[in-house]
Formats: structure tokens, sequence, C-alpha cells
């Protein structure tokens, strides 16, 4: 996700904010700041992050905005993104960066661990599973980053089909 938000921002020469990026955890990383102050805490910082960026959205033209998975998972963030989304929605798009299960657990295993720990196959399935009714909500538009290079090149393709029909 994030690798795709830079990459689309320099293609639309845009700027680009990641909400992960703006979570104040003291120096900590997600896995032991949510270990040491739970998850609500997380949360709670992380919603901070999300309204902090979308005021900063609001302030610029052209800006693409990643936000953390787990975003959906608080009727707070989703209601901040929503408000905001009312002020913009004739110029705003919500791309879902989407990925296959193994792919998934692939860049996990060789990422940073992301709040809430490292889950088990079991655990991530069911949590995409349970996340995949908000993300098809949410977005306007589906961008496939299954496959691993190569991400710029499939970027620009993507906008191109977008620009075909105008959109």
């Amino acid at each position: 996700k994030t690798e795709c938000g830079k990459i689309l921002a320099k293609i639309l020469n845009w700027e680009f904010i990641d909400t992960d990026e703006n979570i104040k955890l003291g120096g900590k990383t997600i896995e032991s700041f949510s270990a040491e102050f739970g998850m609500d805490e997380f949360r709670r910082r992380e919603l901070h992050a999300i309204q902090e960026s979308l005021a900063r959205a609001e302030k610029i033209s052209g800006c693409v905005l990643a936000m953390g998975g787990g975003f959906v998972d608080s009727v707070e963030s989703k209601a901040a993104l929503n408000t905001w989304l009312s002020s913009q929605r004739e110029t705003a798009k919500i791309v879902w960066v989407k990925a296959k299960l193994p792919t998934i657990e692939t860049r996990l295993q060789e990422g940073p661990v992301r709040a809430g720990g490292k889950l088990s196959p079991d655990e991530l399935a069911s949590l995409l599973h349970k996340r995949a009714p908000a993300y098809e909500c949410i977005a306007n538009f589906e961008f496939d980053n299954d496959q691993n290079g190569y991400i710029a090149e499939r970027l620009k393709d993507w906008l191109r089909g977008l620009r075909a029909y105008d959109l």
C-alpha cells in the first residue's frame, strides 16, 4: 500500500501522505507499543493521525493518502473518513490496493510487524474476510497488487485505463 501510494503520487506529481507514518508511538514499533499500551490506545493514536492527515489533504491540491488497513476496524476512523469524503466526493477517489492471502502473508513476514502483532494464516484470513465488505463499500476502484515488481508500470497502465473512461 505504501509503495503503491508513493509511486502513484510520483506519477501524478501529487503529495503523498501515509497515516501509518504519522502515528505518534514515542519511537516504539507498532508491536511493542500495542503490547505495552494496548490496541485501544494504538487505535486512538491512529485516529488522531488519520484526522491530521485528512485535514492536511484538504488543504492541498492533489494528494495520495495511504491509510493503514485496520482503520476500518474503528468506527471513529471510518466516520472521520466519511465526513471528509462528504466534502470531497466530487474529487476524492478511494483505491483498494488488493492482494491475495499468500502474497499478504509473504509481505507481512518480510516487513515490519503490524498492529496486533503476528497473525497465524487462519487469523489473517479471518481478518481479511471481516474487513473486505468495508473496503468494498468505501472504494471507488481496486488495484491488484498481487504481483511483485513492476508496480510503477502496472500503476501507469491502470491509470491509463481509468483515464480512457475519463475517471
